[in-house]
């Protein structure tokens, strides 16, 4: 009898491994077995995690401290501790201030506050601590008690020195032009330092690279204003233009209408010739 192939549940032996399967899905003994089985193995589980739980509680209590103890007992003052005797005197002279202002403060005994048990995981049963990095000092606004309490500030450190007074600016004075013969007038808020003219320009009061100005108004600026320009005759009818041609025919494009006749061309012609 081969002891590979036989099912679990009801002992019966097959030739093949394919039989057996097919025979395992429809056999109720099997299930039965089978459920058996995870029954068994997951008490034995929960058995072992109880045991293990119990064995670590009882490392724990072995490892810390017993503060019980400690917390009933009173404590002794200083004093006894020291095995001296203080006179009240001294101690009055003790907490006097010294040539720092600084006095000496008493150690007042604190009260014990006994530290909460650790935390322990339902789970694992190891006990849940804080993290390493979040082990920092934390500051508080009282101070510590060793360091002494900085002397009061003097009434006189507040007084801070009186502000310059400042006064009022003077009032503006607006600034009035003389009437023209329109009887038209300029106010300012104050008095101006130049007074523009009728046919003045911006680059006769300003002076600025950056202005946009033509060749043509700068060769005006540039020159003299002493000398007048000359007037223009029947004589020097021309004279603005290269050649008298250049004027005839400048004046035969801007004169007369937009469609010009054969006439016309043929004047403008042998008056350019």
């Amino acid at each position: 009898m081969d002891h590979s192939r036989f099912c679990l549940g009801c002992q019966k032996s097959f030739t093949t491994q394919r039989k057996l399967h097919a025979h395992e899905a429809k056999c109720q003994a099997y299930t039965q077995w089978t459920s058996n089985v995870a029954r068994s193995h997951k008490r034995l589980k929960t058995t072992q995690d109880d045991t293990e739980r119990v064995h670590h509680n009882l490392q724990l209590r072995d490892v810390i401290p017993d503060r019980d103890v400690h917390a009933n007992q009173p404590e002794l003052p200083s004093q006894a501790v020291l095995g001296d005797t203080v006179d009240p005197k001294d101690d009055l002279v003790e907490n006097e201030a010294g040539p720092s202002n600084y006095a000496l403060e008493q150690d007042v005994p604190m009260a014990y506050s006994p530290e909460p048990p650790p935390a322990v995981s339902a789970r694992s049963g190891r006990s849940i601590r804080l993290p390493a990095r979040y082990r920092d000092y934390l500051p508080i606004g009282s101070g510590l008690r060793h360091v002494p309490s900085p002397p009061p500030l003097s009434q006189s450190s507040h007084r801070s020195s009186p502000e310059p007074h400042i006064g009022a600016p003077p009032p503006l004075v607006e600034y009035r032009t003389l009437p023209n013969d329109m009887g038209l007038f300029r106010v300012y808020p104050t008095q101006p330092s130049f007074i523009p003219k009728g046919d003045g320009d911006l680059r006769s009061v300003v002076d600025a690279p950056t202005l946009e100005a033509s060749e043509a108004s700068q060769g005006q600026d540039a020159a003299i204003p002493s000398v007048a320009e000359p007037e223009i005759t029947r004589e020097n009818l021309y004279s603005a233009f290269s050649s008298p041609s250049a004027g005839l025919l400048m004046c035969w494009q801007y004169s007369g209408t937009n469609e010009k006749s054969g006439n016309f061309q043929s004047r403008a012609r042998e008056e350019a010739h």
